[in-house]
């Protein structure tokens, strides 16, 4: 999705390449060209390695204590689900 989105910009930038008649804004945009398709090129490697986790969680009650700030927060009924990346899961556990 990334990358669609940094070729649809590198697309439009090239119109705007091709009706410049100053050469020194056409080396801008050439370089700016230049940079998102390196950018582009990048974002697929990560897509394509990117495994994603899907996760739900459900607790009756969780607490959470910072004794150094004598705070203590007590939750209930919790859920959450989120979609994340399997190294951040593989990390944290």
């Amino acid at each position: 999705m990334l990358k669609e989105n940094l070729l649809s910009i590198l697309a439009a930038l090239g119109e705007v390449q091709g009706n410049t008649k100053n050469e020194e804004q056409a080396a801008l945009v050439r370089g700016c060209r230049d940079n998102l398709r390196a950018a582009a090129e990048q974002a697929e490697a990560l897509e394509n390695n990117l495994a994603v986790v899907s996760v739900d969680l459900t607790t009756e009650e969780a607490e959470l204590a910072v004794p150094a700030l004598e705070l203590r927060l007590t939750a209930r009924d919790i859920k959450v689900s989120g979609v994340f990346p399997a190294r951040a899961i593989r990390e944290v556990m």
